[in-house]
């Protein structure tokens, strides 16, 4: 700026006039001069201000930036907070979701249990009052029938093959058992068969004899028979009580199940009634003067039949429930009943006297017995077939007092 005041103020004196030492110049070339310089002293002045300008620029936004900078740092530190605290709120609602979520399967788990044993209860309770049944009545009733027709196949198929034996000595512990078993009368029959061809009462002995040893097996509540007594006469308390029959038949059920044999002992079970059943047979053989084997083909029956004894054993006795399913206990000397017996010996057309008593029984009986309000209710469902005293007069055999021989 000073520059360009003083080339003014030089202006202003006329170039060209001598005086105090100034030379006298052309105008034209004193304003070529003039406006060179002045040019030169704008461009300097430009320059200089243009540097002294750059640098606050440069500081402003130098300055700007940092001002920016810190709002966005401040902005940013702002939403991190924010974020912080909402993962915190975050973690608190998912601590409590958890904990609820605990809580809940604590509670459902209960649930589970409480419901678990609510079904078993409930189970038990149909188990006890209800009255549906897996086995039919009519299977029972086919499964009795199968047996007594292998019974008679048996006493057939060992009196085929007896043979007589003439120096036979009746053992005191055969005739004893035998006694028991069929009867001091029929024994007697027995001991004095004289004729090989009568093999009619031999067969009647074996049948008779089968028939009351299943009889026992299927209805003894405990597997060796020890306790029957007392069981039966828990079962009639319970049977003449105000409980109804689906409890009654469960009590009965339960016990008897749990009564017999482990399953591992379920194979001597049988085999131990089978060599039962085989040394009774000999016996009576024995007693009737015969040889005691039987044949392996009775072996071989006696085994069916053991086993659907067994079998329906376990459903008369642990599986109906709805009602009692018995075999009837026809005992020797009992008074016949028409009811509830058949005479299998009486010649068609010919009337019986009353008051005759049963020699032996030779078939299984059946009948269902429920428990009802009013009390106790039987239906025979299958009579059992007995001989009677008058067996030897029926079968035309006569006794002429050293032995038997057909009429």
């Amino acid at each position: 700026m000073n520059i360009v005041n003083t080339v003014a103020a030089r202006l202003k004196t006329p170039l060209g006039v001598s005086g105090a030492g100034v030379l006298a110049v052309h105008p034209s070339s004193a304003a070529r001069g003039v406006r060179a310089s002045l040019t030169g002293a704008i461009i300097s002045r430009d320059r200089i201000n243009g540097k002294i300008q750059e640098r606050p620029l440069k500081a402003v936004k130098r300055m700007e930036d940092e001002v920016d900078w810190k709002r966005a740092a401040e902005k940013l530190q702002q939403e991190i907070e924010i974020w912080r605290s909402k993962e915190e709120s975050s973690r608190k609602e998912l601590a409590e979701a958890k904990r609820r979520e605990a809580d809940l399967a604590k509670e459902r788990a209960l649930m589970k249990t409480l419901l678990e044993t609510r079904r078993q209860e409930l189970h038990d309770a149909q188990r006890f009052l209800g009255t549906a049944e897996p086995i039919s009545e009519s299977n029972i009733v086919q499964d009795i029938r199968r047996i007594n027709a292998e019974i008679f196949n048996l006493a057939r198929s060992a009196a085929d093959q007896i043979q007589r034996d003439p120096k036979r000595q009746t053992r005191r512990d055969a005739k004893a058992q035998v006694t028991r078993v069929l009867g001091e009368k029929f024994t007697r029959h027995l001991q004095t068969m004289s004729s090989q061809d009568d093999t009619i009462l031999l067969e009647i002995a074996m049948q008779a004899a089968v028939t009351r040893y299943i009889s026992q097996m299927i209805s003894n509540w405990y597997s060796n028979g020890d306790g029957n007594a007392a069981f039966s006469i828990v079962h009639e308390l319970i049977r003449q009580s105000e409980e109804n029959q689906s409890v009654a038949g469960q009590w009965r059920a339960l016990t008897r199940r749990y009564a017999q044999p482990t399953p591992s002992d379920a194979q001597q079970f049988e085999n131990d009634h089978i060599r039962k059943l085989s040394v009774l047979l000999s016996q009576i053989l024995q007693v009737a003067g015969m040889r005691e084997s039987i044949g392996q083909d009775a072996q071989e029956i006696l085994q069916i039949i053991v086993r659907a004894a067994l079998d329906i054993r376990r459903v008369t006795g642990e599986v109906m429930v709805s009602s009692d399913y018995e075999i009837p206990p026809i005992a020797v000397e009992d008074i016949f009943n028409s009811q509830e017996m058949h005479d299998a010996y009486r010649e068609k057309g010919t009337k019986r006297a009353t008051g005759l008593r049963v020699l032996c029984c030779t078939t299984l009986g059946l009948r269902r017995v429920e428990k009802l309000p009013h009390g106790l209710h039987q239906v025979v469902l299958i009579k059992p077939e007995v001989a009677l005293e008058t067996l030897m007069l029926d079968l035309g055999i006569m006794h002429d007092g050293a032995g038997i021989r057909s009429a």
